[in-house]
């Protein structure tokens, strides 16, 4: 169920099917983390994975400054982008197909 529902709901609507693996994955990540919408926001002139989470970082950082409350998560979702970058980073530029 839980395949279904990531499929359905994240990785087809920011269209992670028409990417490179790597950028797919960091769509993807993105999506189930920040929201469809958002991602889709961020995406705007995003051409790469680098480029992809350096502006998820950017809004992790807003948002801690806009609401303190969440300052307890940054370390976590930092460790998780930079995660996420070296795995782009194997994957390389592998078509998903």
């Amino acid at each position: 169920d839980a395949a279904k529902i990531y499929y359905e709901q994240y990785w087809k609507p920011v269209k992670c099917h028409e990417m490179e693996l790597s950028m797919a994955v960091c769509v993807f990540d993105t999506a189930v983390n920040l929201g469809v919408g958002r991602t889709i926001g961020l995406l705007k002139n995003c051409s790469t994975p680098k480029e992809l989470l350096a502006r998820r970082i950017t809004y992790y950082a807003q948002l801690v400054t806009n609401k303190p409350k969440f300052t307890k998560y940054y370390k976590g979702w930092i460790n998780r982008v930079v995660d996420l970058r070296k795995y782009a980073e194997i994957l390389g530029n592998e078509p998903i197909l």
